[in-house]
């Protein structure tokens, strides 16, 4: 346990332990997660009404404009990571690699 000085010098242990109640507290929102985690969802959004959002916030300024979708359209990334990526994969490959080549890579 760590230990704490005293005025009087002497050296006396820190309790570190959370008071009862938080700790019952603690469990209590544990338990609620693991509730609301298992009921399903009343409503999902289909792939393409998450791309209609996602534009529409883009077009609305609400979304970076340097949001780009990949080729498949399932996904979307920022142009600092497709940045970050093409750098990885021009180590990985000793410092020079194909344009083409990084389309199937990334």
């Amino acid at each position: 346990r760590p230990k704490v000085d005293s005025p009087a010098g002497s050296t006396q242990p820190i309790d570190t332990r959370p008071p009862s109640g938080a700790m019952d507290e603690i469990l209590a929102l544990q338990a609620q997660l693991e509730a609301v985690q298992a009921t399903k969802p009343a409503f999902r959004f289909t792939e393409r009404n998450v791309v209609d959002l996602v534009n529409k916030m883009i077009k609305l300024g609400y979304l970076e404009d340097t949001l780009m979708h990949t080729l498949d359209g399932k996904e979307y990334v920022t142009q600092d990571r497709l940045d970050a990526e093409i750098k990885r994969e021009v180590k990985r490959a000793g410092g020079r690699i194909p344009v083409i080549d990084l389309q199937g890579i990334l």
